[in-house]
């Protein structure tokens, strides 16, 4: 029984961290296919979309993508680029836009995760810069693209949002966020009702053994609560005035 548990889960692991190859579309270099997994990021943000780079970042002044259409940076204009650094002596190629240089892999679809790695930029030597994107699935509906810093010899960067590429992405926030949003509200709502309990229950208290109240002045805080419900309905009128005649002042109400 216990050989069997172990196989599970070794073979649960191994399943998890499973790579697949991506072949890209020859007419959509934004769009590729993971053994039936169709990604397409066309429309993930309007490209050419600009990374800004904070001042304290000593790599340039900021980053052009376009991994669809691709840029033609100065340097390196006799070819596409996915990726270009710009500073102030002018534009780089951090990876070309061709299907040779660009390699997809997915690495999990529940959620989505997924990299492209651009290759063959403006070289020195035989030292080429190259850009890695990381793209994860998170709840937020709005996409961020930032810049990371260089490892492994790549200009790295972090790609997420709810929808990233996956075919017919729904915004509606994932059901564990639903549910924990949903969780904090009732707390909040069983908070303020306890504390408005307590607060009745320990001014009773008060009122009776500490001032030696009867009656409704048991209530803590009596003439304004007796007088809630006219306070609320010249709030109501006052609110409504303007839709119904000529606005009045609060004190004519």
């Amino acid at each position: 029984m216990y050989a069997f548990s172990i196989l599970f889960l070794f073979l649960g692991l191994t399943s998890a961290v499973t790579v697949t190859d991506c072949d890209i579309d020859p007419q959509n270099s934004c769009r590729v296919n993971c053994s039936g997994t169709i990604v397409d990021i066309s429309d993930l943000v309007n490209y050419p979309y600009n990374i800004s780079l904070s001042p304290s970042i000593p790599v340039g002044n900021y980053f052009l993508y376009n991994p669809c259409t691709g840029v033609k940076c100065e340097t390196s204009d006799e070819y596409l680029s996915a990726v270009c650094l710009s500073d102030d002596d002018g534009s780089y190629s951090c990876g070309r836009l061709a299907e040779s240089s660009a390699t997809w892999e997915m690495t999990n679809t529940n959620p989505y995760k997924f990299t492209i790695h651009y290759e063959g930029g403006d070289c020195t030597g035989n030292d080429c810069k190259t850009s890695l994107f990381t793209f994860s699935e998170t709840d937020s509906s709005a996409v961020s693209i930032k810049y990371k810093g260089l490892g492994n010899g790549d200009y790295q960067f972090e790609v997420t949002g709810k929808c990233i590429g996956q075919n017919g992405c729904d915004l509606t926030p994932s059901p564990r966020h639903a549910n924990i949003s949903g969780y904090i509200g009732f707390i909040l709502i069983v908070l303020s009702l306890v504390a408005l309990l307590v607060y009745f229950i320990a001014g009773i208290l008060i009122m009776k053994f500490y001032k030696g109240a009867t009656g409704r002045e048991l209530i803590p805080n009596y003439a304004f609560w007796s007088g809630l419900p006219l306070l609320v309905k010249d709030g109501c009128l006052f609110t409504i005035s303007p839709c119904c005649t000529k606005r009045k002042e609060y004190d004519s109400i």
